[in-house]
């Protein structure tokens, strides 16, 4: 199970750290353009794009150099949920990507769910 864990990471490294970059060099892997309406919304989040596309680069180091994958696998989920969210709503076509980082995503989270359950206890106490 550990080198389903690491490809699985590595791959989803791979995976944000290229489309980030894509996004900072201006569609370097030729991809399609997408619908009206979807660019339309991308364009009018402005500069929250590029935050998303850098939190998603760092996320990419981290899971890539095999520091910090708990926290950034916190990061990276509501990233992944807008990105499946944003694909079935307005570009159903260019969902596979996103699928594919949702369920990696997921798949890594599950198997480091040891780290967050001590944030799911019901009562937590302050050792002084």
């Amino acid at each position: 199970m550990e080198s389903i864990k690491k490809i699985a990471r590595i791959t989803l490294g791979l995976i944000l750290l290229v489309y980030g970059a894509n996004h900072f060099f201006d569609n370097f892997l030729g991809l399609p353009s997408m619908p009206t309406e979807a660019q339309e919304i991308l364009i009018s989040m402005g500069y929250w794009l590029m935050y998303v596309k850098l939190f998603e680069m760092l996320v990419a180091i981290a899971l890539l150099s095999n520091r910090f994958v708990p926290l950034a696998l916190l990061v990276l989920a509501p990233i992944s949920l807008n990105i499946l969210a944003f694909h079935v709503l307005y570009d159903l076509r260019g969902i596979l990507p996103g699928l594919v980082v949702a369920v990696l995503t997921a798949f890594l989270i599950y198997q480091h769910f040891d780290f967050y359950r001590p944030f799911l206890k019901r009562k937590g106490h302050l050792e002084v």
